[in-house]
């Protein structure tokens, strides 16, 4: 299930995980997206994906996300 949060200065994230977008997009169901399969993705108002990150771990989103946050980009 997805998770949508909001930063503190406006911008959304969606929070995924592979195997729902696998089984959304009707990808194999050996797809593993290359073993990457945290997604924290940037949306606009309209909830569309403007970029999509995908990292191999729940920690290395965690701090991908947690580093927006503090403006380190």
């Amino acid at each position: 299930m997805s998770e949508i949060v909001t930063k503190l200065n406006g911008q959304s994230f969606e929070f995924q995980m592979w195997e729902e977008v696998r089984k959304d997009c009707g990808y194999p169901e050996e797809d593993n997206n290359n073993g990457f399969i945290y997604g924290c993705h940037p949306i606009d108002e309209d909830g569309q994906i403007l970029d999509c990150n995908w990292f191999k771990t729940e920690e290395e989103r965690r701090l991908f996300y947690h580093k927006l946050e503090r403006g380190d980009h």
